[in-house]
């Protein structure tokens, strides 16, 4: 997702929203993975770390937000993505691929952003 945001697209739509623990219904006869796993024999829904990574999208970058350059030092281990929003911060969702964890200070120094200054309106 971090990627295909970084490459202009305006919008991304998860193809397997929901599957059953099998990892189906899916055209192929490989099994796929989703943000949301259907567990119909408990009556439960488990939501996968996915979910909670796309939920920050929609739970911090407001529309008219812009995507800016977001800069690593790491290459592979970080899926990153930076917006600008209309009021002037700047959300980063990152994505830790590493096999272990990343403290907070160590990500930041990992990082540089870069951005312009929006127009003010005359």
């Amino acid at each position: 997702m971090s990627q295909s945001l970084n490459h202009w697209v305006t919008g991304w739509t998860d193809w397997n929203m929901v599957l059953n623990t099998a990892g189906g219904p899916v055209w192929s006869k490989a099994p796929y993975n989703a943000p949301i796993i259907a567990n119909a024999s408990a009556d439960e829904f488990l939501k996968q770390p996915a979910f909670y990574f796309m939920t920050h999208f929609s739970a911090f970058v407001p529309p008219a937000s812009r995507r800016i350059q977001l800069e690593t030092t790491k290459d592979g281990g970080l899926e990153t993505v930076a917006f600008l929003t209309p009021e002037e911060n700047i959300v980063i969702n990152l994505e830790n691929r590493f096999s272990t964890a990343l403290g907070t200070p160590p990500v930041a120094s990992l990082l540089r952003a870069q951005h312009e200054p929006l127009p003010t309106a005359a």
